[in-house]
Protein backbone atom coordinates (compact mmCIF):
# COMPACT_ATOMS: atom_id res chain seq x y z
CA UNK A 1 0.00 0.00 0.00
CA UNK A 2 1.55 3.63 -1.06
CA UNK A 3 2.11 5.97 1.86
CA UNK A 4 -0.69 9.13 1.77
CA UNK A 5 1.83 12.35 1.67
CA UNK A 6 -0.30 13.12 5.15
CA UNK A 7 1.47 10.19 7.19
CA UNK A 8 4.92 10.99 5.67
CA UNK A 9 4.11 14.75 6.57
CA UNK A 10 3.02 13.50 10.37
CA UNK A 11 5.34 10.86 10.37
CA UNK A 12 8.51 13.30 10.16
CA UNK A 13 7.09 16.03 12.25
CA UNK A 14 6.65 13.62 15.06
CA UNK A 15 9.68 11.65 14.35
CA UNK A 16 11.72 14.87 14.85
CA UNK A 17 9.64 15.78 17.78
CA UNK A 18 10.39 12.64 19.46
CA UNK A 19 14.21 13.11 18.88
CA UNK A 20 14.03 17.10 19.78
CA UNK A 21 12.01 16.37 22.95
CA UNK A 22 14.51 13.52 24.60
CA UNK A 23 17.08 16.38 24.94
CA UNK A 24 15.36 18.69 27.64
CA UNK A 25 13.64 14.90 29.41
CA UNK A 26 16.82 13.84 29.97
CA UNK A 27 19.65 16.54 30.40
CA UNK A 28 16.82 19.35 32.19
CA UNK A 29 19.56 20.51 34.84
CA UNK A 30 22.02 21.42 31.72
CA UNK A 31 22.78 24.84 31.57
CA UNK A 32 21.11 25.17 28.46
CA UNK A 33 18.09 25.15 30.60
CA UNK A 34 17.82 28.47 32.98
CA UNK A 35 16.15 26.20 36.08
CA UNK A 36 15.70 22.75 36.47
CA UNK A 37 12.80 20.73 35.31
CA UNK A 38 10.77 18.79 38.27
CA UNK A 39 10.86 15.00 37.85
CA UNK A 40 7.14 14.90 36.47
CA UNK A 41 7.67 17.47 33.97
CA UNK A 42 10.85 15.13 32.82
CA UNK A 43 8.83 11.87 32.83
CA UNK A 44 6.13 13.84 30.91
CA UNK A 45 8.63 14.94 28.00
CA UNK A 46 10.33 11.56 27.73
CA UNK A 47 7.45 9.96 27.67
CA UNK A 48 6.11 11.88 25.20
CA UNK A 49 8.71 12.08 23.13
CA UNK A 50 9.25 8.21 23.16
CA UNK A 51 5.46 7.61 21.97
CA UNK A 52 6.23 10.32 19.52
CA UNK A 53 8.80 8.11 18.26
CA UNK A 54 6.36 5.25 18.65
CA UNK A 55 3.41 6.59 16.67
CA UNK A 56 6.28 7.66 13.45
CA UNK A 57 7.26 4.75 13.07
CA UNK A 58 4.03 3.03 13.11
CA UNK A 59 2.41 5.59 10.94
CA UNK A 60 5.28 5.45 8.57
CA UNK A 61 5.02 1.98 8.05
CA UNK A 62 1.04 2.46 7.77
CA UNK A 63 0.52 -0.17 10.06
CA UNK A 64 -2.87 -0.56 11.99
CA UNK A 65 -1.60 0.52 15.18
CA UNK A 66 -0.23 3.56 13.91
CA UNK A 67 -3.60 6.11 14.27
CA UNK A 68 -3.75 4.77 17.62
CA UNK A 69 -0.15 5.29 18.96
CA UNK A 70 -0.95 8.37 17.47
CA UNK A 71 -3.79 8.83 19.74
CA UNK A 72 -1.54 7.91 22.80
CA UNK A 73 1.09 10.16 21.78
CA UNK A 74 -1.78 13.57 21.58
CA UNK A 75 -3.27 12.00 24.82
CA UNK A 76 0.25 12.24 26.35
CA UNK A 77 0.71 15.88 24.92
CA UNK A 78 -2.43 17.45 26.13
CA UNK A 79 -1.72 16.28 30.05
CA UNK A 80 2.08 17.19 29.54
CA UNK A 81 0.63 21.23 27.99
CA UNK A 82 -1.41 21.27 31.23
CA UNK A 83 1.17 20.13 33.51
CA UNK A 84 3.39 22.78 32.17
CA UNK A 85 0.61 25.43 32.07
CA UNK A 86 -0.26 24.62 35.28
CA UNK A 87 3.07 24.16 37.42
CA UNK A 88 6.12 24.68 34.95
CA UNK A 89 4.63 28.20 33.27
CA UNK A 90 4.37 30.49 36.46
CA UNK A 91 8.19 28.98 37.04
CA UNK A 92 8.99 30.18 34.15
CA UNK A 93 7.21 33.77 33.98
CA UNK A 94 8.87 34.41 37.67
CA UNK A 95 12.23 33.87 36.16
CA UNK A 96 11.42 35.93 32.91
CA UNK A 97 9.97 38.50 35.03
CA UNK A 98 13.03 38.58 37.47
CA UNK A 99 15.32 39.07 34.50
CA UNK A 100 13.56 42.15 32.88
CA UNK A 101 12.70 43.42 36.36
CA UNK A 102 8.73 42.71 36.40
CA UNK A 103 7.50 41.34 39.86
CA UNK A 104 4.41 40.59 39.04
CA UNK A 105 4.36 38.52 35.68
CA UNK A 106 1.53 36.39 35.17
CA UNK A 107 -0.25 34.12 32.56
CA UNK A 108 -4.05 35.03 31.68
CA UNK A 109 -5.75 31.72 31.84
CA UNK A 110 -8.62 32.99 29.06
CA UNK A 111 -4.87 32.67 26.78
CA UNK A 112 -4.09 29.37 27.90
CA UNK A 113 -7.47 27.81 27.67
CA UNK A 114 -7.31 29.48 24.10
CA UNK A 115 -4.02 27.76 23.04
CA UNK A 116 -4.72 24.63 24.68
CA UNK A 117 -8.10 24.15 22.44
CA UNK A 118 -5.88 25.47 19.28
CA UNK A 119 -3.56 22.90 20.54
CA UNK A 120 -6.34 20.01 20.60
CA UNK A 121 -7.18 21.36 17.89
CA UNK A 122 -4.30 20.46 15.34
CA UNK A 123 -3.77 17.04 17.13
CA UNK A 124 -7.80 16.32 16.15
CA UNK A 125 -6.64 17.41 12.99
CA UNK A 126 -3.54 15.14 12.51
CA UNK A 127 -5.79 12.39 13.90
CA UNK A 128 -8.48 13.42 11.27
CA UNK A 129 -5.77 13.16 8.25
CA UNK A 130 -4.45 9.67 9.49
CA UNK A 131 -8.41 8.25 9.15
CA UNK A 132 -8.45 4.85 6.73
CA UNK A 133 -9.32 5.53 3.45
CA UNK A 134 -11.00 3.84 0.49
CA UNK A 135 -8.15 2.41 -2.19
CA UNK A 136 -8.53 4.67 -5.35
CA UNK A 137 -9.59 2.88 -8.10
CA UNK A 138 -8.69 3.60 -11.72
CA UNK A 139 -11.88 2.98 -13.36
CA UNK A 140 -14.02 5.53 -14.90
CA UNK A 141 -17.99 4.98 -14.25
CA UNK A 142 -19.84 3.86 -17.23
Amino acid sequence: MKRPTSHTIIAVVLGLTGVCGLSPGIWSSSAALPFPLSSTARALIIGTSLAALVAAVGIWGVRPWGRRSYVIWAVLTLATTVYFQLYVMPEMLAFVGEQIGVTDLKASPVVEGVALLIHAGFLWLGYWYLRPRAPATSETPA
